[in-house]
């Protein structure tokens, strides 16, 4: 859920948007990368070196790194997470949409 969550609200941030709109998409974009991050320590924890068996796994591990890549440089350069023309932060939020590509991989929801 969190997945398609976050790429919904990637989706949703244009170039006109509004700042509380931005504020909003901000809020649910940093709720839904610490929400992943906790996934990926409580999956690290739990399967310790089965973890690094699985694509999967190791694909959400370097997703959640790049999203906090990408929080420590907008923190640090004083910038929003949303609607960022730089386009390292732009390839940074796009990196987020490999997720759905895992899920549709791993899952028999999108298969006929």
């Amino acid at each position: 859920m969190c997945i398609l969550t976050s790429c919904i609200v990637i989706a949703y941030d244009y170039p006109d948007i509004t700042d509380r709109e931005k504020e909003v998409l901000g809020s649910i974009d940093l709720a839904l990368t610490c929400v992943l991050f906790v996934e990926i320590a409580f999956r690290l924890a739990v399967y310790r070196k089965e973890f690094i068996k699985s694509g999967a796994n190791i694909m959400d591990a370097v997703i959640a790194l790049l999203n906090i890549v990408e929080l420590v440089l907008c923190a640090s350069t004083n910038t929003s997470i949303t609607n960022n023309p730089n386009p390292v932060y732009q390839l940074l939020r796009g990196s987020k949409f490999a997720r759905v590509l895992r899920l549709y991989f791993q899952t028999s929801f999108f298969k006929y």
